[in-house]
């Protein structure tokens, strides 16, 4: 049994998480918690069914400890009051977690859900937030669509014009740094940039995507980092000079093609789907997992089996994101949700695990806006949505 200091340190994070005010860290760790702990899945899980939490609030109307404990207490000899109370308390913890989350939440969200569809979309505009470069020694600029920007380098012109970040050689023929300069590009949830690398290569980055990479390659490789989020990538050939993507996960190593990767840090799989050319993939858990990739194919790491998995499927609907369509192929309500969280920049909630798994199929703009997708999975007449601020929860009909 835990110590009640870490069943109450659970229980916050467990209602925190439920709330959405969770940071970045403290959502892996909760992750991680649900993941290798059965008895807290269950316990999550159970805390969002409505039903549950009216059965807890109930249960903690009709529970009075205090005044069990005050009956109790009579009874214990004098020599046992420090133990008994020790083990009285970690019980009353345990009986206590689900009781408080329950209250808790049926408190907050009595009238939390009153806001209206129009007032939800008119607060999850896309394209809200700027993008940000970051140089080697930190300097932080700011993206704007509304401001060109030109950062004045002796070896390389960088350029900023709408949404588009180019880099370009200005000496060619000879190489005036002994080693690569990184920046970092910094793409947040509402955006999307177009980033053209020094030696032709062109990357479209997804939102909520942070992708490292330096301002001039030197040596045998090209190498650059998607340290989380999604981007297409077209590669300038140079068979010379192979082009490597590291992910979390895994390498993506190319000489000149077209491909995709989806390495979010909140998902399980990482993807990279090849449209043209020839890639190798390995993942970064075993030695020796090196697999070649055809047009057509996707290869995916999964945390759970350590393995890379060869796919045929059809490739547009995973690369239309950046042509700013949306295509469901029999996609899962929650994979549905990700994809448009990270565009709109919204929280989502799920009445259950079936709402959440409910299989969706249909195209969308995502320029139109959420609107036109709300409407159309009502149109099913198998989910409903009610609102409040950037939070939206998702019920079955």
């Amino acid at each position: 049994m835990r110590k009640i200091e870490e069943n109450l340190e659970i229980s916050n994070l467990l209602l925190l998480y439920l709330k959405g005010e969770l940071l970045g860290d403290q959502i892996k760790q909760v992750d991680k918690l649900l993941k290798s702990d059965v008895a807290i899945q269950s316990l999550f899980n159970n805390l969002q069914k409505k039903e549950y939490l009216e059965a807890q609030l109930k249960r903690h109307k009709s529970l009075d400890l205090s005044e069990k404990w005050l009956i109790h207490k009579d009874k214990i000899r004098k020599e046992k009051i420090r133990k008994q109370l020790y083990f009285f308390s970690r019980l009353a913890a345990v009986i206590l977690i689900p009781v408080i989350i329950a209250t808790v939440l049926l408190v907050n969200n009595k009238d939390r859900y009153n806001d209206t569809k129009s007032e939800f979309v008119a607060k999850v505009i896309p394209e809200s937030s700027n993008a940000k470069l970051i140089d080697e020694s930190g300097d932080i600029f700011e993206l704007t669509k509304e401001e060109e920007l030109q950062i004045l380098d002796s070896s390389i012109s960088i350029k900023v014009q709408g949404n588009t970040l180019t880099y370009a050689d200005l000496n060619d023929s000879k190489k005036l740094q002994y080693r690569e300069v990184m920046h970092t590009l910094v793409v947040p949830k509402g955006g999307e940039f177009f980033l053209s690398l020094s030696d032709g290569s062109k990357i479209w980055v997804n939102s909520q995507t942070t992708i490292k990479y330096p301002k001039e390659f030197i040596g045998e490789n090209r190498m650059i980092e998607l340290i989380e989020g999604e981007a297409y990538f077209e590669i300038a050939k140079d068979p010379k000079h192979p082009f490597i993507v590291n992910t979390q996960k895994g390498m993506v190593k190319v000489l000149g093609t077209s491909f995709n990767i989806r390495a979010y840090n909140d998902e399980e799989k990482n993807i990279t789907t090849l449209i043209e050319g020839s890639v190798s993939l390995s993942q970064n858990y075993v030695q020796e997992s090196e697999v070649e990739l055809r047009p057509g194919q996707h290869g995916v790491i999964i945390d759970v089996n350590r393995k890379i998995q060869v796919e045929d499927i059809d490739t547009y609907p995973i690369v239309a994101w950046k042509d700013g369509y949306y295509i469901f192929n029999s996609n899962s309500l929650e994979s549905i949700f990700n994809q448009l969280s990270r565009w709109y920049d919204f929280k989502v909630e799920f009445e259950n695990n079936q709402v959440r798994d409910m299989e969706f199929r249909g195209n969308v703009n995502r320029k139109e806006g959420i609107t036109e997708i709300l409407d159309l999975l009502e149109k099913t007449q198998t989910v409903s949505f009610e609102y409040s601020g950037k939070i939206i929860r998702v019920k079955s009909i």
